[in-house]
């Protein structure tokens, strides 16, 4: 991406021109000369151009690394009211490598628009902090709607109710298979017993010997309960008669 500028400072005019790639390096560009280009590596380059209108030479005055794959240090955070996006890269010092030479930085702030496209703009560029403010509307800004219901470390947001949620759902289908199971066991049961026996009526109750001592066992498994806590104290594990 190239964004253009013209800046009138008599008796000459400045020519600013920003070229960034947010994904890849920059390529070098053809007919240039090395020293009128950023070096290698660099995905934000600033560069200005003077020309005076007798001559009409351009001279390259300043050649800005903004941002550089060795040094980027990517920095980002949401802009939730505009749905958007920030996004901070580091360059190296310029315009040497001394601690008095500031930091580069290159600031960009994408801007949701989905109906229209917008070019690049720029904001803002200090020489004597280092910063380019640059903004750009753009469809590639908005995040579609399954991100947006994404928490920030990037899983989905935990439905409403939580495990409760989860738990009345698991008991719900413990409880159809349940009675699914049971209406299995006493349909496959009579059918069997009528198709082997030919039974008829309660005969063809499944295990109908079982079934109809459960009461008593029941009964049975109560009364030992009951008789169990009752006798509770007691070191001898009978029962009084």
């Amino acid at each position: 991406m190239i964004i253009s500028r013209t800046r009138s400072s008599p008796p000459s005019t400045f020519d600013d021109e920003l070229r960034f790639n947010l994904c890849d390096v920059l390529k070098k560009k053809e007919g240039y000369d090395s020293l009128d280009q950023c070096p290698s590596g660099t995905l934000a380059c600033f560069t200005e151009l003077n020309k005076k209108p007798n001559d009409g030479a351009e001279r390259v005055t300043a050649v800005v690394p903004l941002a550089v794959d060795n040094a980027l240090d990517v920095q980002y955070k949401t802009i939730p009211p505009l749905k958007g996006l920030t996004v901070l890269l580091h360059g190296a010092r310029w315009p040497d490598d001394s601690p008095t030479s500031p930091r580069q930085t290159f600031n960009i702030t994408l801007l949701c628009d989905s109906s229209n496209e917008f070019e690049p703009k720029f904001l803002s560029y200090s020489k004597e902090e280092g910063s380019m403010f640059v903004e750009w509307t753009t469809l590639s800004a908005c995040s579609n709607e399954s991100e947006d219901q994404k928490e920030p470390n990037g899983t989905p947001p935990a439905e409403p109710g939580g495990s409760h949620a989860s738990s009345s759902g698991g008991m719900r289908w413990f409880f159809i298979l349940l009675i699914l199971g049971i209406v299995a066991y006493f349909g496959l049961g009579a059918y069997s017993n009528y198709a082997n026996y030919g039974s008829r009526g309660w005969d063809l109750i499944p295990h109908r010997d079982f079934w109809r001592d459960v009461p008593y066992l029941v009964k049975d498994l109560v009364t030992h309960i009951m008789g169990s806590i009752q006798g509770g104290g007691s070191r001898s594990g009978y029962v009084s008669v």
